[in-house]
């Protein structure tokens, strides 16, 4: 192999690796969380009051995900949080659409759940189970959509 084969091979690499971080155009059997969601409420419920809209933007940035403001990074090890009553965030990766988070207080969990890419990539399911600020066991399941 002479040293242009080995540089185009490397780019193809590099180039295929970072496809996975474009978003669902990218590949349509991997969708990413990056991009705009927007609550669908009639979707979604609560044991605690629904907002009457919610809008979340995910960017990928390196190994991280960056969520309106905060950077968290699916590895399975606290991150700060910039979420209101709690200080750190734990993702871990469970699949390609799957991940599991913890948020924590003073190390204590408040609250956790899963996130979840449908296979089109046009929906996303939060479950959560925690405790609310005032102290309150609650469970919700907000559903987004792609925008």
């Amino acid at each position: 192999m002479n040293r242009r084969t080995i540089l185009t091979g490397s780019l193809m690499t590099a180039l295929g690796l970072g496809a996975g971080l474009l978003g669902p155009q990218a590949t349509a059997a991997e969708p990413t969380v990056a991009g705009t969601w927007v609550l669908n409420v009639p979707a979604s419920r609560s044991t605690d009051p629904m907002p009457k809209s919610a809008t979340r933007t995910y960017e990928l940035v390196r190994n991280s995900e960056r969520m309106t403001g905060s950077v968290d990074t699916a590895d399975g090890k606290d991150s700060p949080s910039q979420d209101p009553g709690v200080d750190t965030v734990v993702l871990t990766p469970i699949d390609a659409r799957t991940v599991s988070f913890v948020t924590k207080l003073a190390r204590k969990s408040v609250y956790s759940g899963t996130r979840i890419i449908s296979e089109d990539g046009k929906t996303m399911s939060l479950t959560t189970k925690g405790v609310n600020p005032a102290g309150k066991p609650f469970e919700s399941t907000m559903v987004f959509d792609r925008h």
